[in-house]
C-alpha cells in the first residue's frame, strides 16, 4: 500500500512540469520553440538542462520569473531551437533542476520527438538551375 502511495506521489510531483515543440515537423533551418511550464502550488522554480544534440542548434533561451497566478506558482522556459538537417530528431535526457524551500531534485522529463523533412527536389523548386541548363545551342 505504501509503495502505490508514493508512486502517486511521484507522479504528481511530475504532472506540474509541461513541455511542447511550436511544431512536431519543420524543414532544416527552421526555428523551433521549445516550450517548458511548470505549475505547483508551493513555491518552486526550476532550471531546464537539454543535452547538446548534433541535429539541433541552441539560438536562444529565456526562463522567466516564477509568478504567483490564481494561488499557483507559474514559471515558462522557452528555448529557440534550429533543426541543422533533415531527418527524425529524438530529443533525449531533458532533466527539470526544481527548488524549492525544503531542498532540491531532479526530474527526468519525456523525451520529444522532432520530424525534419529535406525541401522538394523537383522541378517546382525555386533552387537555382546548373549554369549548363541554362546555355542555347
Amino acid at each position: 500500500m505504501f509503495t502505490i502511495i508514493f508512486l502517486l506521489f511521484a507522479q504528481l510531483a511530475r504532472a506540474g512540469i509541461e513541455m511542447t515543440l511550436s511544431v512536431e515537423r519543420c524543414h532544416p533551418g527552421d526555428l523551433i520553440e521549445l516550450r517548458t511550464t511548470m505549475i505547483v502550488a508551493d513555491y518552486a522554480k526550476f532550471e531546464l538542462q537539454i543535452p547538446q544534440h548534433e541535429d539541433l542548434l541552441l539560438v536562444a533561451k529565456e526562463r522567466g520569473n516564477v509568478t504567483l497566478t490564481d494561488g499557483q506558482y507559474i514559471q515558462e522556459s522557452i528555448w529557440q531551437l534550429q533543426a541543422v538537417r533533415s531527418g527524425k530528431i529524438h530529443i533525449q535526457g531533458i532533466q527539470a533542476h526544481i527548488q524549492r524551500s525544503n531542498g532540491s531534485s531532479v526530474d527526468k522529463l519525456s523525451d520529444l520527438t522532432l520530424e525534419v523533412v529535406p525541401y522538394p527536389q523537383d522541378d517546382e523548386s525555386y533552387a537555382p538551375l546548373p549554369i549548363a541548363c541554362l546555355r542555347r545551342e
